[in-house]
Order: structure tokens, then sequence, then C-alpha cells
């Protein structure tokens, strides 16, 4: 079973959008999306790729103290490779 650091995953998700972040785990974007709210992982609101594009001051949300934090399942549509995603 593998876990995910949440200060990694919130790294990464500040850094590009989930379109190009959720290629590395192997899972959609909208299903990386579900498990950053289930993880308590703040995204980038609207606006914020164009804002940080243009060179512009971006808000960022601190990364919360997480609270009662459950596993994460992931369902995948290839045989053979379901990925259990647990908080670290």
């Amino acid at each position: 079973m593998e876990t995910w650091n949440r200060e990694e995953l919130y790294a990464e998700v500040r850094e590009q959008p989930l379109l190009k972040v959720s290629p590395k785990y192997g899972i959609s974007a909208v299903t990386l999306g579900k498990v950053c709210h289930t993880l308590q992982i703040p995204l980038p609101g609207r606006r914020y790729w164009t804002k940080k594009e243009f060179g512009k001051p971006v808000e960022q949300l601190p990364l919360p103290i997480a609270k009662d934090l459950r596993p994460v399942g992931i369902e995948r549509a290839w045989p053979g490779t379901d990925k259990r995603l647990e908080p670290a």
C-alpha cells in the first residue's frame, strides 16, 4: 500500500495544474482533485494560473493541520494497478 506525503502533494499542486501533476500518479485530474479534497489539501482558485503566468502576485493558502484523515482508495481502469492512498 502506497502512502502520499501531504506536504509534497501540496507543493506539487501549487507548482503545476492538476492536469500536469496527475499523470505522475497515473490518475485523472478529477480524481487527483478528489484525493486532495479528502486529504484536506487546498487547491488554487480561479485565475491562479493566469496570474502566476503573467507574474502577478497569487494568494497561497497554507496547508491546514489535518484532522480525521481517512485512507483514500483509488480504482483504476487497468487491471492489476490498484493503488491505495493513505495520508502520510
